[in-house]
């Protein structure tokens, strides 16, 4: 049941990212459709594999942030309504999930800095992404 609502909450993290981020919001606006959701399954996929492989290459090269990142989750230990078989593997999603959070909350302001500074490369990512009626006004 937790992995279901560890799913939900990265899908929720993907939707967070593709509604802050210039291009998938504009393509989201001139749709008639609704490709937000599709989007935001694949960005929150996208967030989750990006978020575990970032923990995987901070335990190599920074072996002593695991510690202190255990020490802060298993406060989390007696809280979480799990099987004591499950438990390490729910801290691991959380720490993962704390990451994508971080991620989807800095990659759209990091990625819209450029688009903003220069309009014309906003607008020719919109052409090529196939957007409806872009305007140059």
């Amino acid at each position: 049941m937790w992995e279901t609502a560890l799913g939900l909450l990265f899908l929720s993290a993907g939707y967070f990212f593709v509604s802050r981020w210039i291009v998938t919001k504009s393509i989201s606006v001139r749709s008639s459709e609704h490709p937000q959701y599709f989007q935001a399954a694949v960005a929150g996929a996208a967030l989750f594999v990006c978020a575990s492989l970032t923990l995987s290459s901070l335990k190599e090269v920074f072996p002593w942030l695991i510690p202190i990142a255990s020490e802060i989750t298993s406060s989390l230990n007696g809280q979480l309504l799990v099987k004591t078989a499950d438990t390490d593997r729910a801290l691991k999603g959380m720490r993962a999930l704390s990451v994508a959070l971080l991620m989807a909350y800095l990659l759209p302001k990091l990625m819209n800095y450029p688009l903003a500074r220069n309009p014309l490369l906003a607008f020719s990512i919109l052409d090529r992404a196939g957007a409806k009626a872009v305007s140059r006004n």
